[in-house]
């Protein structure tokens, strides 16, 4: 659902790359980043508007340190490690191609085949009409992207944060991070018992397909009921909440006792400030996300990282 939701909304963004009635562009700026830089940069080209890469986090061309979730010793090489990631690339862009013909012909007609372009393309050589930032502290780049601070053509910025006060709604009108009335019912849980502060826990953007909900949900709360501890979920893309832990149950019963030891401990939320909340929790419990990472370091509570398949953020953990 997520995907064809996602596959709607680029057709429907690359059907706009048309010049108006009035011969001007539909936009005056494509601000991109990845996974979709591909894509936006294709809007860009074929609408000749400017271009600006931000991206929240980076790929190195040669790694040294991890490539999605294997370590640089799988590979013989560094030469076969960037074959795999020029293979993956090539995959997206011909895969792009076929969904939407007209924009991406012009795209690979102006850069040819993909399996020749990785290298340039992460160092923000392949573009150089597109200015890119990266929002990763220079300090972390080095250890991480050795080769990208040594030729490639970006900045690396440190963490670009929404403040505070931005982040928290005055009112009950949603803001974007939850309403006040959320925010209320998070600090009366968290003032419940002043003794044992709750364990933030979510998994962000991971997508339904790549796991199982319902064992994440069992998986979440059974290491809550062993460890004794309470904790603020966030749905994210797994949509995790008391009514698909309702539904794990259900299929081989709750002799544990899960669901009523999430009613009297556990808090789900679809929507929560992480710079208001993550300093008032024990600790954090997410994937590795670019933003909840660096917004949990912020925090200064001590940070558990979980990757949850192959290809997430294990040079962040």
């Amino acid at each position: 659902e997520t995907v064809n939701e996602r596959n709607a909304w680029l057709l429907q963004l690359l059907q706009l790359c048309s010049k108006g009635p009035d011969g001007t562009a539909a936009w005056d700026l494509v601000c991109v980043a990845l996974p979709m830089d591909s894509m936006g940069l294709a809007v860009s080209l074929v609408s000749n508007t400017p271009c600006l890469l931000i991206e929240l986090q980076q790929w190195d061309p040669m790694p040294t340190y991890w490539l999605g979730g294997h370590q640089p010793s799988e590979y013989s090489t560094p030469v076969e490690a960037k074959t795999a990631m020029d293979e993956s690339l090539a995959g997206l862009c011909r895969g792009a191609a076929a969904k939407f013909p007209a924009p991406c012909d012009q795209l690979l007609e102006t850069l040819g085949d993909p399996m020749n372009w990785y290298n340039d393309w992460r160092q923000n050589k392949l573009f150089p009409w597109a200015p890119a930032v990266c929002a990763v502290a220079p300090l972390i780049a080095e250890t991480l992207y050795p080769t990208l601070v040594r030729e490639g053509q970006l900045a690396f910025l440190g963490n670009l944060v929404l403040a505070e006060e931005k982040q928290t709604p005055e009112s009950a009108e949603d803001a974007g991070f939850g309403t006040a009335s959320d925010l209320a019912e998070l600090q009366a849980f968290i003032d419940k018992d002043g003794a044992k502060r709750p364990i933030y826990m979510g998994w962000g953007s991971m997508m339904p397909f790549m796991s199982d909900t319902k064992r994440a949900i069992l998986l979440v709360v059974e290491a809550l009921q062993s460890s004794s501890q309470r904790a603020i979920v966030l749905a994210g893309y797994l949509k995790l909440s008391m009514e698909l832990l309702k539904e794990a149950v259900a299929v081989n019963g709750d002799e544990r006792g899960l669901v009523a030891y999430a009613e009297a401990n556990v808090v789900f939320k679809e929507k929560v400030p992480h710079e208001w909340l993550l300093k008032r929790v024990a600790c954090t419990v997410h994937h590795g996300g670019a933003g909840t990472l660096s917004a949990a370091l912020r925090a200064g509570v001590p940070t558990v990282v979980t990757p949850v398949h192959p290809a997430d953020q294990f040079d962040h953990a």
